[in-house]
């Protein structure tokens, strides 16, 4: 495998400290999603100009965006995101997808789309550009897209995405846009399974548009959004995984007595086994709606993807499903690499975050290149925003030291 990951930088130069690349794990999601976004369309909005750019100059590319805000989406809580040259923002995938499809499309996974179509950002000025409006907590990250239609390099496709820290909705804004969006979809997708869509190749949009997105919220339905770590077991002896079911409560009335039960038979356990928030069995923090079992994996269990449902529920009424999935393996010989054997051959970067107001003390990270060279899988999982229990940190460490000479 081969990936950049951001690192933290491990320094022994005197008076140097660097920030912890820290996600906002178990942020409160006010607003469920499960059931989707009502659109709502307006004229006479303006664009509020991106002023970073993220680096994504070019013909079907995709950048990795770290969002100042944690930003829920169907019940689920995101600290990062991909953007597409073509026109969409993924959270759960990195598609370079140019042929647009009516939504649900699952090659995008969870995603926003404000003009998914055939662009390209390498144009003169092009680009996708971000920035921050307001404070905390109600600021709004605005995301700019400056490109142009493929085959009519000098056609441009201005639009805007804009999250907003209260999670309490989103929005698309349209600039110049000579096409109309003609060729484009336009809508909201919880990857390949439901969808909110204004439009698939139907048109519609003019300079000064602006779609609202807001949660549809239901009295009968209860969000939930399930994960496993380790993702991936070995259980050529008796090992285990733990596993998470993250609930967002219900309001209006507020959620009591939520339930969470799952079916562990395809490892080996129950069909029916009750999932814990009380600081046992496996779960980390007590009453904070993540509920975890820790769910042995005996050696009966065959290798491959196994599924594990889930449904939980309130005294509300209210009941939700879903599922996950852990892969089993059984590495009974391995080579002589022994195993994962994870190594840096190339540092890619190294930026500078800044200086204390005192100016005796500077940050930095480190940007590596790795691969893995081993003979088995090396678990990797560059943040635990997802599973915000489960705070070990389960990828290699790679540490770097600084000299002056």
């Amino acid at each position: 495998m081969m990936k950049k990951y951001p690192i933290g930088f491990a320094a022994s130069l005197a008076r140097m400290i660097v920030p912890a690349l820290a996600v906002a794990a178990g942020t409160s999601l006010t607003h469920a999603q499960c059931t989707g976004f009502a659109i709502n369309s307006s004229s006479g909005a303006t664009i509020v100009p991106g002023t970073t750019s993220v680096g994504n100059n070019g013909d079907d590319v995709v950048s990795t965006v770290a969002l100042p805000f944690s930003v829920s989406l169907y019940g689920a809580s995101y600290n990062s995101m991909v953007v597409s040259s073509n026109g969409n923002m993924q959270f759960t995938g990195s598609s370079t997808a140019y042929s647009n499809a009516c939504l649900p499309a699952g090659v995008l996974g969870v995603t926003l789309a404000p003009h998914w179509d055939d662009l390209r950002t390498d144009n003169a000025g092009g680009g996708i550009f971000t920035s921050v409006s307001g404070v905390a907590p109600n600021r709004v990250f605005n995301v700019e897209w400056r490109a142009v239609y493929y085959n009519a390099n000098t056609t441009p496709a201005n639009f805007q995405v804009r999250l907003f820290e209260d999670n309490s909705h989103f929005e698309f804004i349209y600039g110049s846009n000579s096409q109309s969006g003609s060729s484009a979809t336009v809508g909201v997708q919880n990857g390949g399974t439901t969808a909110n869509q204004f439009s698939c190749s139907t048109g519609g949009l003019s300079s000064g548009l602006m779609l609202s997105f807001t949660p549809i919220n239901s009295t009968t339905v209860l969000c939930s959004s399930g994960a496993v770590l380790p993702a991936g077991v070995n259980n050529c002896s008796a090992s285990s995984t733990l596993v998470t079911v993250t609930v967002t409560p219900g309001t209006s009335p507020a959620s009591t007595g939520i339930a969470v039960t799952g079916n562990l038979s395809n490892i080996g356990g129950p069909a029916s086994q009750q999932f814990y928030d009380d600081g046992t069995h496996g779960d980390q923090v007590a009453g904070n709606n993540v509920f975890s079992y820790l769910a042995p994996v005996p050696t009966s269990v065959t290798p491959g993807a196994k599924s594990i449902a889930f449904s939980v529920s309130d005294q509300q009424g209210r009941s939700g499903t879903g599922s996950t999935s852990v892969t089993v393996n059984c590495v009974t010989s391995p080579s002589p690499l022994l195993g994962p054997d994870v190594y840096t051959y190339n540092i890619t970067d190294v930026p500078r975050w800044g200086t204390n107001p005192a100016g005796d003390i500077t940050a930095y990270s480190v940007g590596t290149t790795s691969s893995n060279e081993g003979d088995y899988p090396v678990i990797w999982i560059d943040s635990n925003s997802y599973l915000p229990d489960f705070e070990i940190t389960q990828h290699p460490v790679i540490s770097q030291n600084m000299y002056r000479l």
